[in-house]
């Protein structure tokens, strides 16, 4: 592509929408622009673009004003860099409504080449985007649910539902626990998870990536109410082969169980669970047993070398 403003594109003033667009696709190919994920690539002036225009001078060590004039050194330096054979891969997003083309439809959230064609932006009116794959061995795991706790439950919360609460479910979310329980899982599942997903790539080197797992944890550090809980996941998503480098691109999906089921924990003291699998050891005192539900996701994104 070819980067030719018609006017000055600036924070403040009016600016050509398709002006706008052009700078948004070139700088999302060099992995400096990344659109709201909604919209997708629009020729809405929006303040990313604008700092990512700043990035992009930084980085060439022109004068940082966020500002692009016609053939300026800005875009010169831009149309000098998205015409290099860059090389590497990316996952290619829509903003997955009715309007996507069908084509583009196949190609979401799917790993591709930039040697490959046709790539996000290149159809008139297109709103996709690349999404960048960092090629550095190893992989990164983030948190993408959005977590929103209520207020945190305190033991007598527990006590009062155990009593009162006639056996009704309750979700991590709405007890205030499901971000504590994230950040714990992160320091003592994450690390066996990545592993996890490496050994498959390896196994499947080129295709789709699916896995499950369930394993035991103790979550009494985000609330001494949770004490040993289950966690199952899925594993979804592709690998693809680089040379000597499998990219890999996965989401995880976590689901937490747990039971509340007697206020003085003796089940789980005598019998190691609190399931009421184990009704038989020590009766509910009075109360209900209750399940306690969790649920989010991370992306998983990264590389792993094929030799090691």
């Amino acid at each position: 592509m070819i980067i030719k403003l018609s006017t000055t594109v600036a924070p403040s003033g009016a600016v050509d929408e398709f002006d706008i667009l052009q700078l948004k696709k070139g700088l999302n190919r060099l992995g400096y622009y990344q659109p709201y994920a909604k919209t997708g690539i629009t020729g809405i002036p929006d303040k990313a673009i604008f700092e990512s225009i700043k990035q992009f001078q930084r980085d060439k060590g022109l004068e940082v004003t966020g500002i692009a004039k016609p053939n300026d050194n800005t875009v010169k330096n831009l149309n000098q860099e998205v015409q290099k054979d860059h090389g590497g891969f990316y996952i290619w997003r829509t903003v997955e409504d009715e309007k996507v083309r069908p084509s583009h439809v196949n190609y979401n959230r799917t790993i591709r080449a930039w040697k490959d064609n046709p790539t996000p932006g290149d159809d008139y009116n297109c709103r996709c985007w690349a999404e960048p794959i960092n090629q550095a061995i190893g992989l990164t795991q983030i948190v993408i649910t959005q977590i929103q706790d209520k207020p945190k439950w305190d033991w007598s919360d527990f006590i009062g539902h155990f009593y009162k609460g006639g056996g009704a479910n309750v979700t991590l979310s709405n007890i205030g626990l499901l971000s504590g329980v994230v950040e714990q899982a992160r320091a003592t599942i994450f690390d066996p998870v990545e592993a996890q997903i490496e050994s498959k790539a390896k196994e499947i080197i080129n295709g789709e990536l699916r896995d499950t797992f369930a394993r035991s944890y103790d979550f009494s550090d985000a609330s001494f109410s949770l004490g040993n809980s289950t966690i199952r996941g899925t594993i979804e998503g592709r690998v693809v082969k680089d040379d000597k480098v499998l990219v890999v691109d996965v989401e995880v999906e976590y689901l937490f169980f747990d039971q509340f089921t007697d206020p003085l924990s003796l089940r789980e003291s005598h019998s190691g669970t609190s399931l009421t699998k184990n009704a038989d050891i020590i009766s509910e005192l009075g109360g209900t047993s209750y399940d306690i539900l969790g649920r989010w996701v991370t992306k998983v994104t990264g590389s792993v070398d094929l030799l090691n």
